[in-house]
């Protein structure tokens, strides 16, 4: 999801974006000063400003920072999108992506993306 669809400017998704902390990367990728990823996740999971560490299937490791939750209409149960069941979106500069993430709108094409979820963790700060 491109961060310029969270328009409402009073909402803390549109702060956390817009603030120091958060730069877009050359690829495309949105981080914060951690250099955790920005991404969108179910209510079920965490809430805006969580930190979270998402493990896949092959091993690899994504450290999130939660910068937008997926509306409850798309979700099941706040949880995962109803269309694909997917569990997180990256939230990203799509004019920055690479060509391959932006034709086909999947990171698990980029290889430290690829892979199941199969464990999600909320780092207390």
């Amino acid at each position: 999801m491109d961060y310029r669809k969270i328009t409402c400017k009073s909402s803390s998704q549109y702060k956390l974006i817009h603030s120091k902390e958060i730069t877009i990367c050359s690829n495309g990728l949105l981080k914060d000063t951690d250099g955790n990823v920005g991404i969108a996740i179910g209510k079920a999971y965490a809430t805006v400003g969580d930190v979270l560490i998402i493990s896949l299937e092959n091993g690899n490791i994504i450290n999130a920072i939660v910068v937008d939750n997926k509306a409850t209409k798309d979700t099941n149960n706040n949880a995962n999108q109803k269309t694909d069941g997917s569990m997180i979106e990256f939230v990203v500069d799509t004019k920055k992506l690479p060509e391959n993430v932006r034709t086909t709108g999947d990171m698990s094409s980029l290889k430290e993306y690829k892979g199941n979820i199969v464990k999600i963790e909320r780092v207390i700060v």
